[in-house]
């Protein structure tokens, strides 16, 4: 069996079993491997043929294919709270980036920067 597979569940298992503690950085991290294990996944295998009959080969392909599939599902499981986590940190986000942009419009407002048209000078007598 392919070792992405058994990498990809060991990362959705742990990341599955702590992701109320998450950070958006632990996320992040936990996307990108899992992308670089489903590319790897993508890639044909190149196996060194072994010797053996065709029926064989087949009914272990077939068997393989369905173990693959039982163990893929069981990973879709948890895609749900995952993308509930992403969800909920980027309204965090969301929340804390508006509240910056509205500090920054009222300063903004607050020290209009200008040039006065006119200048004047008082003269003491």
């Amino acid at each position: 069996m392919a070792e992405w597979i058994e990498q990809l569940e060991r990362l959705t298992e742990t990341a599955a079993a702590n992701i109320r503690e998450m950070t958006h950085e632990e996320l992040l991290h936990f996307v990108e491997e899992r992308g670089r294990l489903i590319d790897q996944a993508r890639r044909p295998e190149r196996e060194s043929g072994t010797a053996g009959t065709a029926g064989a080969e087949l009914s272990q392909s077939q068997n393989e294919s369905t173990d693959l599939q039982r163990r893929v599902h069981k990973l879709l499981a948890h895609d749900a709270a995952i993308r509930a986590r992403m969800e909920e940190l980027l309204r965090e986000h969301e929340g804390s980036f508006g509240k910056v942009q509205q500090a920054k419009r009222q300063k903004t407002a607050y020290d209009m920067e200008y040039t006065p048209d006119s200048l004047f000078f008082d003269k003491k007598k």
